[in-house]
């Protein structure tokens, strides 16, 4: 069985459309800070999941606060830890091929 048959092609990056259809680096670099975040949640989410239980912090209220904690851990990690994510976002769908500039 050939796998290459199955397998679908890679996105190609924005090329056609007027550029005021496409979206600017700004949006792109945005969006791709806002799946880093994602990532980054996730991934918080995942750790604590593997920590055992504690009776003292076993409440919703507890819960909520780790919750929110983790999800500006992230906001904030996205915009200062540099995984990458947003620049392949801007050189995938910018159409450039590079994200050099785009508002770091």
């Amino acid at each position: 069985m050939d796998l290459r048959a199955t397998m679908t092609p890679p996105l190609a990056p924005a090329t056609t459309g007027t550029p005021e259809a496409r979206p600017s680096a700004d949006q792109l670099r945005e969006a791709g800070e806002g799946f880093e975040a994602l990532f980054l949640t996730m991934l918080l989410k995942s750790g604590r999941a593997g920590l055992p239980g504690d009776d003292l912090t076993g409440s919703g209220a507890v819960t909520s606060g780790i919750e929110m904690l983790d999800a500006q851990l992230a906001r904030d990690g996205a915009t200062r830890a540099g995984l990458g994510i947003s620049d392949a976002v801007v050189r995938q769908f910018g159409g450039t091929g590079t994200a050099q500039g785009a508002g770091r």
